[in-house]
C-alpha cells in the first residue's frame, strides 16, 4: 500500500509539474518547522515553489490513495503542517473524495485550502472530443542469423591509422551499439534488423535479408574509437514480430468547483515477455489544445523494447 500511495505521489507530482510548468515541484520533502528550536521537521509529499522571494508562494501537497475518504482528523493534521512550515497554500488529493464536513472546514480558508480527486472515468464521463490512446508494444525477436558479412573501407582505416586495432577487435553481439545511419548516433545490429521490418505495420515472420553496400548512398557506419567508419553490411536473419496493445485509461484531477484542471493517461500492457505501465497528465492549453510536458514509464523484462503511444483519435 505504501508503495502505491508514492507512486500516487509522483503521478500528482507529474500533473502539477505540468499545470505550473515554471514553478518548482518536488515530492517527498523534509521542510522545516519554522517554531522548532533543535530543527525539526515535517514531511510533505509534495512541495511547490512559485515565484521568487520576496514574494514567493509555497503550497504543500497531501495525498491520500486509501479506499476510505479522508478522515477529518487527518484533514487538520495537514491544516496544523501548513502552518508549521509556513506554507501559503495545501492541497489535498484523495482517491476517494472528502466528505461535507471537510468541504465546510476547507471552504473557511478560501483559496489556501484546495480539495481535489483523483477520479476514474468511465467511456461515459469522458468528456466530448477528448483525445484517447493506445499502448502499443511490438516484440521482435531475431530467432536465428543465417549469414553475416561486414565490410569496412581499407582506406579509411590506414588514414585514421586504425587498421590494425579495427582487425584485431572481439566480435561484437547484437546488442553492442556499433552501426550507424546518420555518420551521428550509434544502433545495435539488432536495432538494425527491427526497424528494417518493423513498417510492415502487422505481426509476422520470416526470413529477411538487408545489404549495405560501401558505394550506398546514403552509407552504413561502423563505430570504432570515436570514428564513424563507411562501411557495407549483409546480414541474413531469421525473425518474429508481434504486436500487443491495449486502450489506455482516463483519470480526471478534479479540483473542488473547478471541475477537471487535468486529466491523467494510464496504461498496463501484460506480455509473454514483460510488462509495461505508462502513466502521463495532459492538460488543455489556452487555444484548447491537450498537452502532455512529463511521463513515466516502467518496463519489466522487455530489454531491447520499442513501445510507442499511439493517438486513437478523438471521442466524437
Amino acid at each position: 500500500m505504501r508503495k502505491d500511495g508514492k507512486n500516487l505521489e509522483r503521478l500528482v507530482q507529474m500533473v502539477e509539474r505540468s499545470l505550473s510548468p515554471s514553478s518548482r515541484v518536488e515530492h517527498d520533502v523534509q521542510m522545516p518547522i519554522l517554531t522548532s528550536i533543535r530543527g525539526a521537521t515535517a514531511q510533505c509529499d509534495i512541495v511547490i515553489w512559485e515565484g521568487v522571494l520576496p514574494r514567493q508562494i509555497v503550497t504543500i501537497i497531501e495525498v491520500q490513495d486509501r479506499l476510505s475518504q479522508v478522515k477529518i482528523n487527518d484533514f487538520r493534521g495537514w491544516l496544523k503542517k501548513k502552518e508549521q512550515v509556513g506554507a501559503q497554500r495545501l492541497i489535498c488529493v484523495s482517491r476517494k473524495g472528502f466528505s461535507g464536513s471537510i468541504k465546510e472546514e476547507a471552504a473557511l480558508h478560501g483559496g489556501s485550502v484546495v480539495l481535489v480527486v483523483l477520479k476514474d472515468l468511465d467511456v461515459d464521463s469522458i468528456p466530448m472530443n477528448f483525445v484517447s490512446f493506445i499502448l502499443q508494444y511490438r516484440h521482435f525477436e531475431i530467432v536465428r542469423i543465417n549469414e553475416i558479412r561486414p565490410g569496412v573501407s581499407k582506406s579509411e582505416l590506414l588514414r585514421l591509422n586504425i587498421r590494425e586495432d579495427f582487425l584485431s577487435r572481439k566480435e561484437f553481439s547484437l546488442m553492442d551499439e556499433v552501426w550507424s545511419l546518420d555518420g551521428k548516433s550509434t544502433i545495435s545490429l539488432f536495432q538494425l534488423c527491427r526497424d528494417g521490418i518493423d513498417n510492415a505495420g502487422e505481426p509476422s515472420s520470416g526470413i529477411v535479408r538487408l545489404e549495405f553496400s560501401l558505394e550506398n548512398d546514403p552509407p552504413i557506419f561502423s563505430f570504432f574509437k570515436g570514428f564513424f567508419i563507411r562501411s557495407g553490411l549483409i546480414v541474413d536473419f531469421l525473425y518474429t514480430n508481434q504486436l500487443y496493445s491495449v486502450p489506455m485509461s482516463v483519470l480526471a484531477y478534479e479540483q473542488n468547483e473547478h471541475g477537471a484542471l487535468a486529466w491523467i493517461m494510464k496504461g498496463q500492457l501484460d506480455t509473454p515477455h514483460g510488462c509495461i505501465r505508462v502513466q502521463f497528465p495532459i492538460r488543455k492549453g489556452a487555444d484548447g489544445e491537450f498537452l502532455m510536458r512529463d511521463s513515466e514509464v516502467s518496463m519489466e523484462g522487455l530489454d531491447g523494447a520499442k513501445m510507442e503511444i499511439i493517438e486513437a483519435g478523438s471521442r466524437i
